[in-house]
């Protein structure tokens, strides 16, 4: 769950208000996501 609300949170209210997400943003979800599935990894 949290692999897909984390990453999203960071674009929601772009997305909603139609507006372009900004290149950071579209890259921290990207970062959030790879280190989500890193978590708990040995």
């Amino acid at each position: 769950m949290a692999l897909v609300d984390v990453p999203y949170a960071l674009v929601q209210r772009r997305l909603r208000a139609g507006t372009a997400i900004p290149a950071h943003a579209e890259e921290a979800a990207g970062e959030c996501a790879a280190a989500l599935l890193e978590f708990g990894r040995p």
